[in-house]
């Protein structure tokens, strides 16, 4: 552990001493470059997940569905599991072109 003080001006040279090692540690390892590497996989998951999500919700016969079944959840009528499987089974019940 390192005591590290801006304002009295103490240990700051050493805390980027032991952040410069660390960082020299991880790349010769490998670590960083794996972990930067999952990083963008993960990142291109959310954005595959978010496009989706976006396109799915503004099909029109989904839309007017999602809207209705968001007021049912917070009315409490319906709880967002049942919601889901609802709207994800009108979804697959649509006809459309292949």
């Amino acid at each position: 552990m390192l005591a590290v003080s801006a304002r009295e001006k103490e240990g700051i040279v050493e805390i980027w001493e032991s952040v410069g090692a660390y960082l020299s540690h991880v790349r010769k390892s490998g670590a960083f470059e794996a972990r930067r590497r999952f990083q963008d996989i993960e990142w291109w998951r959310h954005l595959v997940e978010t496009g989706l999500r976006e396109m799915f919700l503004a099909l029109p016969e989904v839309a007017g569905d999602a809207l209705r079944l968001e007021q049912e959840i917070i009315a409490g009528s319906i709880t967002p599991s049942i919601a889901a499987e609802e709207l994800l089974a009108h979804f697959k019940e649509m006809k459309r072109p292949m």
